[in-house]
């Protein structure tokens, strides 16, 4: 990517408008995934803070455990979070 990005840098002055339209967008888009990959998630902060705010969320908003699970919750976590399954 980060050649295409290269690449395209040089093509940009003698692009004529619509090329260079693409160009733009082309770079645009290498540039948001290469930040994406260079993005880490801290998935134990994560973690920590769905499990402190997903008990009360559910029991506001009457959200069950089957309905989390549905969405790829583990169940362990669901569990720290004090959701369970009745």
């Amino acid at each position: 990517m980060r050649k295409r990005l290269v690449t395209i840098e040089q093509d940009l002055p003698t692009a004529d408008p619509l090329n260079r339209l693409h160009l733009v967008q082309e770079k645009i888009d290498i540039e948001t995934a290469l930040q994406a990959q260079d993005t880490k998630a801290d998935l134990e902060t994560l973690e920590k803070e769905f499990v402190e705010a997903a008990g009360p969320y559910s029991a506001r908003k009457g959200i069950s455990f089957v309905a989390w699970r549905e969405l790829g919750v583990p169940s362990t976590v669901l569990n720290k979070a004090g959701i369970g399954r009745g």
